[in-house]
């Protein structure tokens, strides 16, 4: 039985070996593809995308949600970004918890139009039934842009006034305007 589990997890890492190269491989990033790269313009671009998350606290277990939002491009590798959407915690020793979260941040590129760091920070506004006003929200991200515009990102989201924290991971696909 040990024997077999060894093979297996020998597998599964030459596996990984042998598909890292095609995932290293891609030169084009998404401002590449658009040619913004050799001659860069500031520019504006429109993101929509969708969240799943889970809680980090004992009063809500998992989130569901949706964003968008607009990026401007002052340079190459940093741009300035609002965002709004909808999320929907629940399942937890708390009533589930709607809120629209309103952000603004800041989004620099450790590797030009790919690997991403962003830092935002905003309010959201309580939608559900028994949960009143408005609180501070925070959000640390760490981000990839694929070469087609898709954004994958995982990101640490505090709302303080509901005592809501979670890991959130995110799909989005942006465009230029």
């Amino acid at each position: 039985m040990k024997q077999a589990k060894k093979l297996t997890i020998v597998s599964l890492l030459l596996f990984i070996l042998m598909c890292t190269p095609n995932v290293f491989a891609q030169k084009k990033t998404f401002l590449e593809n658009e040619g913004e790269v050799k001659k860069f313009e500031p520019h504006l671009r429109f993101e929509y995308g969708g969240n799943l998350g889970f809680s980090t606290t004992k009063n809500f277990n998992w989130l569901v949600g949706a964003e968008a939002g607009l990026q401007y491009y002052f340079s190459k590798k940093n741009a300035a970004t609002l965002s709004f959407g909808y999320n929907y915690t629940f399942d937890g020793d708390a009533k589930a918890l709607g809120y629209i979260p309103l952000k603004a941040g800041f989004k620099t590129f450790v590797q030009t139009g790919k690997i991403y760091l962003l830092g935002e920070t905003g309010m959201g506004v309580a939608t559900t039934n028994g949960y009143n006003g408005v609180g501070f929200l925070w959000a640390p991200t760490i981000g990839y842009i694929t070469p087609s515009a898709y954004d994958l990102s995982i990101r640490y989201e505090s709302l303080s006034a509901f005592e809501s924290n979670q890991i959130i991971f995110r799909v989005a696909y942006s465009f230029k305007i």
